[in-house]
């Protein structure tokens, strides 16, 4: 799969991205919510957008939204990931966007939100 990831924390952008490229995906980052937007402006030929959501600037649920208005990005999967643990939240707000939640913690079950969308 053709991944966008962004985070804003370098250290886990890195790891996150090096284990995803292990399984196999390409995996292209940017490090906070604005260089999303901004990328997906340039170009949208991705499989799936990952994002964190505790991001300076965009959050990663009001990127989601952000996605859901363009009509060009709307049929895009968006998986909203975050290192807090207890966040039913913002798994809530990203399930009312359209979009899946997974704790960064819990690297299986993001394989398995992208197998669901393979």
């Amino acid at each position: 799969m053709h991944i966008l990831f962004a985070e804003d924390n370098s250290s886990l952008r890195e790891l996150l991205s090096e284990m995803l490229a292990k399984r196999g995906h390409v995996v292209e980052t940017v490090k906070d919510g604005h260089e999303l937007i901004a990328r997906l402006e340039r170009d949208f030929d991705f499989d799936v957008i990952l994002t964190d959501h505790n991001m300076p600037h965009v959050t990663g649920v009001e990127a989601l939204r952000r996605i859901r208005n363009d009509e060009r990005l709307k049929h895009l999967p968006v998986i909203v990931v975050s290192a807090n643990e207890v966040n039913s939240d913002v798994a809530r707000q990203a399930a009312r966007e359209g979009g899946m939640f997974v704790k960064k913690s819990e690297f299986n079950d993001l394989l398995a939100a992208l197998g669901k969308i393979a």
